[in-house]
């Protein structure tokens, strides 16, 4: 099984490169060479509970010493590691940095551990089974729907059951909503504020917003024409003053 930096490397670096800046990814790489350099997880031998749950026994040398494995596979890692490792982390840094590479190594463990209740990635993956990740995808470029793709999600929106709307319903909502984008591209923050009357017309002949990413230094209105096909799919959903795409 793959180390934290090994899942990092492979699955996550590609991703997070794209959303976040360089400086928050120097910090990654910091706080996952501190790890390698600290980071140990005591070796255990495994049971079953009553719910079927795998729990973990810790083992211990003849002297009473904990057996442990440095920078271990990701699966293995237990709170008592990282309790280990912050201790380790404290006799060389400042706390504000210790809770500094902890935060930056939870990103790893929530990306890899399995959907839970607590929503925590420690000590979930020993807890519940383990998927292995697909290969990472490439990220190098972005996807972008061809003709037959969209009239293939078109198409599936015949069969939508939701969302229920009073007078509206699902696959006129979705095709709505498909059309709407493929033509005019809103971030999400826009297309969920797009109003009826407000920013579209009662004749359905122009779209109106202020882009809400951008509208501190470009407070001016952007303005573009509604073309027939989208007029066709928004008759149908259309209430005066309701927002366009409610869900």
């Amino acid at each position: 099984m793959l180390t934290l930096s090994d899942y990092y490397r492979k699955h996550l670096a590609a991703r997070r490169k794209m959303r976040l800046s360089p400086a928050t990814i120097s910090s990654d790489w910091t706080c996952l060479r501190r790890w390698e350099r600290l980071g140990t997880s005591h070796v255990k031998d495994w049971i079953v509970d009553e719910f079927g749950r795998r729990e973990p026994i810790l083992r211990y040398a003849d002297d009473g010493e904990p057996i442990v494995i440095p920078d271990p596979p990701l699966g293995l890692i237990v709170d008592d590691d990282l309790t280990r490792f912050q201790c380790a982390l404290l006799e060389e840094v400042e706390s504000s940095t210790v809770n500094t590479t902890l935060t930056g190594i939870d990103c790893v463990f929530r990306a890899a551990a399995p959907r839970s209740d607590s929503r925590s990635g420690r000590n979930d993956l020993f807890r519940l089974p383990y998927w292995e990740p697909l290969d990472e995808s490439d990220t190098s470029s972005t996807w972008i729907p061809d003709a037959d793709q969209v009239s293939a999600f078109l198409e599936s929106a015949r069969f939508a059951t939701w969302p229920r709307k009073q007078n509206v319903s699902p696959s006129a909502w979705w095709q709505a909503l498909i059309v709407f984008l493929t033509n005019y591209g809103l971030r999400c923050g826009d297309w969920k504020r797009i109003r009826f009357n407000e920013n579209i017309d009662h004749e359905l002949q122009r779209l109106i917003w202020v882009p809400k990413k951008t509208r501190r230094k470009k407070p001016m209105a952007v303005m573009l024409p509604l073309n027939a096909t989208t007029q066709k799919v928004l008759r149908p959903i259309m209430t005066p003053d309701s927002l366009v795409l409610s869900g």
